[in-house]
């Protein structure tokens, strides 16, 4: 197996195991990480590493997972530390030792908003369409711009959702609610009489799935997921019925917006998400998904 391979498949599964370990207090006066390491032995070398974060028996089981036949890796104790023991031949030990360097870590924490943005109901037209490419930039410049949009009248419901968790943990958002949706009307009284309307409940809500994971250049790769449904009352929707003063009587319809996509996030700066599937909306409607992530350290 490549090196490369090696590196992305160690670095999913050790994010995994630190994700779930506290961190361990640096020992006063501890070594530096590799410690101690004997000659080799004909074509055998034995490593001593000191692990610094994380826990030693889930990095030794999944370095013994990818590198099966080609190493043997123990976790054991020495002194007040938790270490590997690792065996294998000299050119092994280094990439053994390298991927450790990437991965034997302090966990940090990515902060994560979603905006998911929809225009009112509108002549389907170019030059009134939303170019997403136009709402991308700092956290603070694309609040701007879509509170500026608000104000036009050119965007209907901007929701806001903010999350946060440790890189290589699983963040989540569920909220749901029941709205009322007309399905009928039905009229009394003979001409000029009232109307009355019938409706149902539906379940509407938000499901949001984030993964993150921190390149070395510092940008935030993320594995996302959202599903949106809700309800509209288009202007173009199916007719049931009429007001006792003639105005159409249009029925609700249900919108599912829904994306799974990998989106790779500069640190601070909000990005359009691509490949949104949006069933059920009116003609000339749009629903627009931002994403904005950064790393938690102080400053963005």
């Amino acid at each position: 197996m490549s090196l490369a391979l090696r590196m992305a498949a160690i670095t999913a599964v050790a994010l995994l195991s630190f994700a779930t370990t506290p961190t361990r207090a640096q020992v006063p006066g501890a070594p530096p990480p590799v410690v101690r390491a004997q000659k080799p032995v004909g074509e055998t070398k034995r490593v001593l590493y000191y692990v610094r974060h994380g826990s030693a028996k889930e990095l030794s089981r999944a370095l013994g997972q990818i590198y099966k036949g080609d190493a043997e890796i123990e976790a054991v104790s020495e002194g007040n530390g938790k270490c590997l023991l690792i065996k294998a031949t000299p050119r092994t030990c280094e990439e053994i030792l390298a991927l450790l360097e990437k991965v034997d870590r302090p966990l940090r924490v990515v902060a994560i908003d979603i905006w998911i943005v929809e225009t009112p109901d509108k002549d389907e037209k170019p030059d009134t369409l939303i170019n997403p490419r136009d709402l991308t930039g700092s956290t603070d410049t694309v609040t701007k711009k879509l509170r500026d949009l608000q104000n036009k009248g050119t965007l209907g419901s901007v929701r806001h959702y903010q999350m946060s968790t440790a890189e290589g943990r699983d963040a989540r958002i569920q909220l749901g609610e029941s709205k009322p949706m007309v399905t009928g009307s039905t009229g009394f009284g003979g001409r000029g009489g009232g109307t009355a309307v019938s409706i149902t409940y539906r379940e509407t809500g938000v499901m949001i799935n984030a993964y993150p994971v921190i390149s070395e250049s510092g940008g935030i790769a993320l594995d996302l997921k959202i599903e949106d449904s809700g309800m509209r009352q288009p202007n173009d929707g199916p007719q049931v019925g009429t007001t006792d003063k003639g105005a159409p009587i249009r029925a609700s319809v249900m919108t599912v917006s829904q994306v799974k996509t990998l989106l790779n996030v500069k640190s601070g700066e909000v990005t359009p998400v691509t490949g949104v599937k949006t069933e059920g909306k009116s003609k000339g409607a749009q629903t627009l998904i931002l994403v904005g992530a950064h790393v938690v350290d102080g400053t963005r």
